[in-house]
């Protein structure tokens, strides 16, 4: 039991530790005014536990609320606590532009020596940049004991950063004053930390320098019905379309994380709870042994709730959170509209409620299946068209049915290969089905980053701890995230001039996105290896291998880099796309299918791909770059390309 003796402990304990630390001295003057108050307070207790290493302290202390602050992570690498260290490093996720925990960890780590935290956190992805005080305090033999990376890391920070920026990191300081500092370093162009603080400023709450609380409890839902059996897929699209909605609003200065999610959450929940008392009495009149009888009734309510028109490409309609704005609306308030995904989730999501009653256990066998631009519920495990409910027609007369044979083949449902989710792939299904856009145009539409974040951390939560949930376009929308994260860190080393840091980034790259993009392909093939039935993970490796090549080209790109190293880069990323077009790999995909006019999406796909192609492959200078060798005929693989659409 938790008293304030065993509060005094730790705070001993911390202070033996790490005697003298700021950080530590800081976390210790807050704690004082509730300990010789005689004021039991777990959360101000956090980094002194953190510190001392006691990690159920800090666990029990953020189940019951606690905000942990960044100067937590700082306090148990510091310590050189590792298994404390990485529970906050998993718990507390930070994108590339949130970088400030990992920065503080890797300091704690280094100051002291914790060689083994250290090494974790690089090997973990803690980025290559922070304050100038990393390692301060090793004295020679610790020194030695650091991996050889690990120094070259401290000697390039040692040049990089301005001592008053490490100092204020230090400080709790509120987003704008911390922007009005860094504003002036903005043309030293030493590292990306201006656009890192001004992407925050964008994202968090006013006055916040903290993770959005908004997204600590979409991480942790997650989490916990991941850990389920069975998870809540009413809870986890409520909680995901509550975040998205206000960060996605057409008015920039309305744009917001959620204020009280959890208030939203309940308002949800609780129209979802009476609509489930319309569906059950609805039940009553169907046989018990209906299964698909009573997915064909869920989805004609649901349907009776929306206007009479089906909204394919209408934007942030994929949720149960859409569907009970919808009903807290009523009817003749504005259009009423779901899209394919929001009408199976939702059904999905009623099935899975009513599961739970002795007379419907038989929707417990309900599944979500999916292919690459469409969805649909199944009743078997094995996927077989029989046992498919087509539910996102507008006609009630054709819902509830089979899919029909000669649509079965086609692309639209992935030739019969459709991906037959489980319970736990559903849960990332949803989050793959976040929509970011704010206004959906090609080429010039606008994205939130707010959702984008959302969006990144959850599947890499997902990536991270429950791998066995992530399928081909889960696993391809967390390489397009990380993408496009990495060709800002490639333009920041490139404005800088940094070589070094170009070179480094564009290897690191390379290595996170594309290795999603080639485990989703590696997902999607036959048994035996042979291409299988899904196209867009192709599209995903070509368009990341086309759109490098064309950066690599760049005259102020083989400036830095030298035209030899520019040219060699960027003709191993052509050869390596144009690879994945081959019969024996993207164009083996499309073979698979006779094109229809239902199969538009596809062709545009394609078509896209092609040009990305054409784009990257440019005639080769005549003379080369001294050292660059074309082993083949761009010409040639270029009409190879152009042969896809034969």
């Amino acid at each position: 039991m938790t008293t304030i003796a065993f509060i005094r402990d730790l705070e001993t304990q911390a202070q033996a530790l790490l005697p003298g630390d700021k950080l530590l001295e800081k976390s210790r003057r807050l704690l004082r005014q509730f300990v010789e108050n005689d004021i039991l307070c777990p959360a101000a207790a956090s980094g002194v536990a953190a510190a001392a290493g006691d990690l159920e302290f800090i666990q029990q202390a953020a189940a019951e609320g606690a905000t942990l602050d960044k100067n937590v992570g700082y306090l148990a690498a510091a310590g050189g606590h590792l298994h404390v260290s990485e529970w906050v490093f998993r718990a507390l996720p930070v994108p590339r532009y949130l970088q400030d925990w990992w920065i503080l960890m890797m300091e704690g780590a280094c100051n002291y020596g914790r060689v083994e935290v250290a090494q974790w956190l690089l090997d973990h992805g803690c980025p290559w940049r922070g304050s100038d005080q990393h390692i301060a305090g090793l004295d020679s033999a610790a020194m030695a004991a650091v991996p050889l990376g690990l120094q070259q890391h401290v000697c390039q920070l040692a040049s990089g950063t301005p001592s008053h920026v490490s100092t204020l990191c230090h400080d709790e300081l509120d987003v704008d004053a911390l922007w009005g500092v860094l504003k002036p370093w903005q043309s030293s162009a030493k590292s990306s930390s201006t656009h890192i603080f001004h992407s925050t400023r964008q994202l968090l709450p006013q006055g916040s320098f903290l993770y959005p609380g908004a997204l600590r409890m979409a991480q942790a839902v997650v989490r916990n019905e991941l850990s389920r059996n069975a998870p809540d897929i009413a809870k986890i699209s409520i909680v995901l379309g509550a975040i998205e909605g206000p960060l996605t609003v057409k008015d920039g200065k309305s744009q917001q994380w959620p204020r009280d999610l959890q208030a939203d959450v309940a308002e949800a929940t609780e129209h979802f709870s009476g609509f489930l008392v319309e569906a059950r009495a609805h039940f009553q009149k169907l046989p018990s042994n209906d299964s698909r009888g009573k997915v064909k009734a869920v989805a004609d309510l649901i349907w009776s709730k929306l206007t009479n028109s089906y909204a394919k490409d209408i934007l942030h309609a994929q949720s149960v959170w859409t569907f009970t704005r919808v009903l807290a609306a009523g009817k003749g308030k504005g259009k009423r509209q779901l899209d394919c995904a929001g009408v199976v989730t939702t059904t999905l999501a009623v099935c899975q409620a009513l599961a739970q009653d002795a007379n419907h256990t038989d929707l417990a066998s309900c599944r979500f299946q999916v292919s690459e631009d469409h969805c649909w519920l199944t009743l078997a495990e094995s996927g077989e068209r029989e046992a498919s409910i087509e539910i996102t027609t507008d006609a009630a007369d054709k819902r509830g049915l089979p899919v029909d044979a000669a649509a079965w083949d086609g692309w639209l449902y992935s030739g019969g290969h459709a991906t037959v989710c489980t319970p736990q792939m559903c849960a990332a299904a949803l989050v793959a089905s976040i929509n970011p856009s704010i206004v959906a145009r090609q080429n010039t539409g606008t994205d939130s980053e707010g959702v984008q974040l959302l969006q990144e951390s959850l599947l890499r939560l997902i990536h991270t701890e429950f791998p066995g949930a992530m399928y081909p376009a889960a696993l391809c929308a967390l390489g397009d995230l990380y993408e496009i994260w990495d060709q800002e860190d490639l333009q920041t080393a490139l404005t800088a001039s940094d070589a070094t840091s170009l070179t480094q980034q564009l290897e690191s790259t390379a290595s996170a996105a594309l290795g999603l993009f080639r485990q989703g392909i590696d997902q999607s093939r036959l048994d035996g290896g042979a291409p299988g039935y899904l196209w867009y993970p192709y599209g995903y490796v070509v368009g990341f291998l086309a759109r490098r090549a064309q950066f690599l080209l760049k005259s102020s790109v083989q400036q830095l880099l030298g035209p030899e190293t520019a040219w060699k880069l960027a003709v191993e990323a052509m050869r390596e796309m144009l690879g994945w077009c081959s019969s024996e790999q993207g164009a083996g995909v499309l073979r698979h299918y006779t094109m229809t006019t239902s199969d538009e999406q596809l062709l545009q796909d394609v078509e896209g791909v092609l040009e990305l192609c054409c784009e990257a492959c440019p005639g080769a200078p005549d003379p080369l770059p001294r050292g660059v060798v074309v082993t083949f005929s761009l010409k040639t693989e270029r009409a190879l390309a152009h042969g896809l659409c034969i």
